[in-house]
């Protein structure tokens, strides 16, 4: 019966685990910046791991290269715990 139980509650930690952060990767960066991935103002080879807020401004285009990490999960609160990424077009 305990190792039942376990079973349960490890499948359980793991669909947690699963949810938080797939809801953290929608709701922290895709979901503030669809406008700027639709336009492919941000470019990505592998998913970043967005652990705050991340919120890309200005007209240019950021790359982002693989296994990039946003943000620390106990971080400051400036701008309410959230980044900001500004990306500017260079003038000639």
């Amino acid at each position: 019966m305990y190792k039942f139980l376990k079973l349960i509650f490890n499948l359980f930690i793991k669909l947690k685990n699963w949810i938080t952060f797939y809801f953290r990767q929608f709701f922290y960066f895709i979901y503030p910046n669809m406008i700027n991935l639709v336009r492919k103002r941000i470019i990505f080879q592998t998913f970043p791991n967005i652990n705050q807020f991340t919120l890309g401004e200005g007209s240019g285009i950021v790359e982002i290269g693989k296994d990039c990490s946003f943000g620390y999960k106990m971080g400051g609160f400036h701008r309410r715990g959230s980044i900001e990424i500004q990306a500017h077009i260079k003038m000639q």
